[in-house]
Formats: structure tokens, sequence, C-alpha cells
């Protein structure tokens, strides 16, 4: 669910692993990003080598989710307000803000990991 060309994570996959909703959601990523940061904080190369079918390193998952939180960063804080969008669009464009907090909440998680 990386997107390596302009950063965050893809939420909505199929069973074959297809993105058919190219929507990034914040609360999502602040995930994502947590998780990222966490597994390789958890586990020794060698651990996640053997967890992934040696898919996955520390630095792989260090650099993902560096690379969705400058994403976030850039594109998913409302500038006038500081409120976090809910979701944007695949390039970073909001799509839609609610008043919740969710989406907020986990930006810290993530970003504070």
């Amino acid at each position: 669910s990386v997107d390596l060309e302009l950063g965050g994570f893809f939420a909505c996959l199929d069973e074959d692993g297809d993105i058919y909703d190219r929507r990034k959601f914040m609360w999502l990523n602040g995930r994502q990003i947590y998780m990222y940061a966490t597994l390789a904080e958890t586990y020794t190369d060698n651990e996640l080598f053997s967890l992934s079918d040696s898919k996955l390193s520390r630095d792989k998952l260090l650099k993902d989710a560096e690379v969705a939180a400058n994403f976030m960063y850039a594109h998913g804080v409302r500038e006038e307000d500081g409120k976090v969008y809910f979701s944007l669009a695949e390039d970073g464009q909001p799509y839609h803000i609610e008043r919740k907090i969710f989406s907020a909440c986990f930006l810290c998680l993530g970003v504070g990991s």
C-alpha cells in the first residue's frame, strides 16, 4: 500500500492487493507510520527478512514511514487552522475534512514514533 512515487499509503486494496480507491486516508497514514516505525524498532533485520520472505528491512520500513510522514505534513494539514484532512487525493490535494479528531490523533501518533 506504499506510494513510492508521491508518498503516503493507500488503504483500499482488494483481495489481490490491487488498489481500488486511490484516495489516501490520513488516519490510516498515521497508523501505518506508527506501525512501520514500531516494527523497525522492535525487530532486527534478520527477523524482518524471515517474517516477510526477505521483503522488509528496518531501513525500508523507516524510509517508507518517513516518506509518508513528509507527505502528511506537506498535504494533510490545512494551513489556515491546522486541521488535519480526513482524506486526500492521490497527489495530495484535499478531498475531505471531518469535525472528528481521529486524523489529527493518528498523525500525532505516527510522527511521534
